[in-house]
């Protein structure tokens, strides 16, 4: 699936996939022939988490951790019951 592909059917923009792939959250994919992407389709399932994730206004940084807990790194600085309260801002 082309990095347009994913993007439009996550609902993000174009530049997106190539962002999540600098950052370390998707995998360098192969290129076709063409030198177009070639995105396994189940990456679009990290790059529709990531926007839901940010439309709850978590940070970049806490998506991170968030991904790595996701794949069972047990190097969370901060638990998720946490991150949901930082982002949740003061109560009441």
């Amino acid at each position: 699936m082309r990095s347009s592909e994913v993007a439009g059917r996550a609902g993000v923009n174009v530049q997106n996939p190539r962002h999540y792939e600098r950052r370390g959250w998707l995998d360098k994919p192969p290129r076709t022939p063409s030198l177009y992407r070639e995105h396994p389709a189940y990456e679009m399932a990290v790059v529709r988490f990531v926007k839901r994730v940010q439309e709850h206004e978590f940070r970049l940084d806490d998506v991170e951790q968030l991904l790595h807990l996701a794949d069972g790194v047990p190097r969370m600085a901060r638990s998720p019951a946490k991150l949901a309260r930082v982002n949740a801002g003061p109560a009441g």
